[in-house]
Formats: C-alpha cells, structure tokens, sequence
C-alpha cells in the first residue's frame, strides 16, 4: 500500500478546511448577531435586511 502524505498549504485543495480561515468564518459570523442586536437599536428590521442583502450582493460582484 502507498500512502502520500500531503502538506497542510496543499490540504485546502483537496477538501480539507484551513484553521486561519474558519477562526475567520466564526468570528465574522458571531460579529452578525452582535451588529443586528445594535442595528436593531435604532433602525427597523427591513432596513437591517436591505443593508445586509447590499453588502451580500456587493460582495459577490467583488468575487
């Protein structure tokens, strides 16, 4: 049997998540519900909804 160990730069090709980047997601990700719970403060839900749906399309467009 041939085993070829692959280095961890090389691992997120083939499928395997990287630390850096999914420390990265969860941070981001957790940051979401303190903004909405600020936003909420003083602007109406449909105002945080709009806002967050620009920010998506804008960051698909940049992609």
């Amino acid at each position: 049997m041939n085993t070829v160990v692959r280095p961890l730069a090389d691992a997120s090709r083939h499928g395997h998540p990287r630390p850096l980047r999914m420390l990265w997601v969860t941070l981001a990700w957790g940051s979401c519900f303190v903004a909405i719970t600020v936003g909420l403060q003083d602007a109406p839900p449909l105002w945080l909804a709009a806002l967050r749906a620009l920010i998506a399309a804008l960051r698909v467009r940049v992609e």
